[in-house]
């Protein structure tokens, strides 16, 4: 038997499958939409903690190349600088360690390390280089004041030499002086006239 308003119930069955269709689409999308923000979400979420790391990463190598090396290394340039002072040493052996540690320091600094910390190795570098200097002029000053000393102790000894000898001829001219004074006592020779001359 079939019913009397069987075309009625189709549409209406109908109706309510696309409204309840359209409900659980509406329904869904916000929490798809959700799901797919989240995601993408955790995405740069991940990508800015593995940049994190990165960075820590980075900071904890130039920590170690700071504390393992550079330090070390300019300790050791500090030394030599300090050696430069002392008359023991070579200076162009001297200067040409400190040259070498400075350009092997500097290369690995600057392949090691970027940006601010590049440039701050280099001006600390920079400043030591500036030091080694100022040391061998200090040392050259000092190197040719000491000869300057030398020259001028010779100049003195040359002098008093010069004035004993002159001491020496006054004397001897004092003694021809005096002598050149007193009178010359001629004996009186009789001369064949009858005169005395």
């Amino acid at each position: 038997m079939k019913p009397l308003n069987q075309k009625e119930r189709s549409r209406t069955y109908v109706i309510f499958a696309i409204l309840f269709l359209i409900g659980i689409g509406l329904v869904s999308i916000p929490f798809f939409s959700l799901y797919k923000l989240m995601e993408k979400n955790n995405k740069l979420v991940i990508q800015e903690r593995q940049e994190t790391e990165k960075e820590i990463e980075k900071i904890q190598t130039n920590e170690k190349f700071l504390q393992e090396y550079f330090v070390l290394k300019m300790d050791d340039i500090k030394e030599l600088i300090n050696k430069l002072e002392s008359a023991d040493e070579d200076t162009d052996v001297l200067n040409a360690q400190i040259g070498t540690l400075v350009s092997e320091v500097k290369r690995k600094a600057v392949t090691d390390s970027t940006g601010w910390r590049s440039h701050m190795y280099n001006s600390i570098l920079d400043t030591y280089l500036d030091l080694k200097e100022a040391r061998n002029k200090k040392m050259d000053a000092t190197t040719n004041s000491e000869e300057q000393i030398d020259e001028k102790d010779q100049q003195i000894k040359d002098l008093k030499s010069s004035i004993r000898d002159c001491k020496e001829d006054l004397r001897d001219c004092e003694e021809d002086l005096e002598e050149a004074r007193k009178p010359k006592i001629n004996p009186i020779k009789p001369t064949g006239d009858g005169g005395i001359q």
